[in-house]
């Protein structure tokens, strides 16, 4: 009966510990759309912490591949963010491009 618990117990941590990284994830989205450059550098300094404290709390198989489960989840989220930024920045370039163009003229 008691492994039963410390199961339940391991699973309610699991899904508060995914609950966080989505929180993470949403609080990032939300401040590369709105260019709050300043507040996506402190989240993400806020989700490295988080995660460092994690990973050196996971010591079991089980939880192993939990977080590999959750950085798999970061990372794609990261990389749609990414692209995002990339876009961000190429219309910001050719923007530049078409103002530097039209002060020579």
């Amino acid at each position: 009966m008691q492994s039963k618990i410390e199961n339940n117990t391991d699973q309610l941590d699991f899904e508060a510990q995914l609950d966080q990284v989505v929180q993470f994830n949403q609080l990032i989205a939300v401040y590369v759309q709105t260019e709050q450059w300043q507040l996506l550098s402190e989240v993400l300094t806020e989700r490295q912490v988080y995660l460092e404290v994690l990973i050196n709390t996971f010591d079991t198989p089980e939880q192993v591949t939990r977080l590999r489960f959750l950085s798999d989840s970061i990372m794609d989220h990261d990389n749609i963010l990414i692209a995002a930024i990339q876009e961000q920045k190429k219309i910001i370039e050719e923007q530049l491009n078409q103002f530097s163009k039209g002060r020579q003229a």
